[in-house]
């Protein structure tokens, strides 16, 4: 009886033991489960962070390139107007200067009446200029064959 006693002892402590080592091992492949599916949510989170943020990187750095646009258009199309308004004043200038004729080419124009005196005489071009003073108008001759 001792020895049956025994035998019942050893097998309950052998399925006890075995017990405790197989559910140590169930234990640690539910962690191991788990830790690999944790690793596996994790490296797809990392992946989906990345691919986020480097989407956000591009939109600001767009962003920035379009505000720098921006402020070069503005800045140059100042810098264009002012040299555009110090062109045109340097051209009124230059026309309110051009009006004086000198003595030279007096011989050669009517005073701006934009017809060619060609190669009348100095006589005929003299007589009109006083008769212009004398009367205060601007006539034309073109058929004064007298002279």
């Amino acid at each position: 009886m001792h020895t049956k006693l025994r035998n019942q002892s050893a097998i309950v402590i052998q399925t006890t033991v075995r017990h405790i080592i197989l559910r140590r091992q169930f234990i640690d492949l539910l962690s191991w489960n788990r830790m690999i599916s944790n690793q596996s949510a994790s490296a797809i989170q990392s992946i989906l962070r990345g691919k986020l943020t480097s989407r956000m990187y591009m939109q600001q750095i767009q962003q920035r390139q379009s505000a720098v646009n921006n402020i070069q258009r503005v800045f140059r199309g100042k810098l264009g107007r002012e040299e555009y308004h110090r062109l045109r004043q340097l051209w009124l200038e230059k026309q309110k200067k051009s009006k004086r004729v000198s003595m030279h080419m007096r011989r050669y124009s009517t005073y701006g009446n934009n017809i060619s005196v060609g190669k009348m005489n100095k006589k005929f071009v003299m007589m009109r200029r006083r008769s212009k003073e004398q009367c205060g108008r601007h006539e034309s001759v073109t058929e004064n064959k007298d002279w």
